[in-house]
């Protein structure tokens, strides 16, 4: 199961990771890029708190990112990097 957590959010990066040189046009795809793969992560993730709810933790940054998404700025990304990635690997 953690290894398709891990796969899951590997691709969701991966997606993210190709983003236009223009800032403003790379925060648009970046916010763009979330919101696709809240779609996917979401559900899935509530399958996954169900079999073990130690993931709570992980689907909790993932909602704040969700909800986040629309209004996400460099600095709202730096934060998730700085608090939300290390969560995700305590949770893991």
């Amino acid at each position: 199961m953690r290894n398709m957590l891990l796969v899951g959010l590997l691709a969701g990066l991966t997606a993210c990771s190709v983003l236009p040189s223009n800032p403003v046009d790379a925060l648009t795809a970046l916010r763009t890029q979330v919101s696709k793969a809240c779609l996917v992560v979401q559900p899935t993730l509530v399958s996954l708190v169900a079999l073990d709810p130690n993931l709570a933790t992980v689907a909790q940054v993932s909602n704040a990112v969700c909800l986040a998404a629309p209004t996400l700025d460099t600095t709202s990304v730096q934060a998730l990097l700085d608090s939300g990635i290390p969560a995700i690997e305590q949770a893991v």
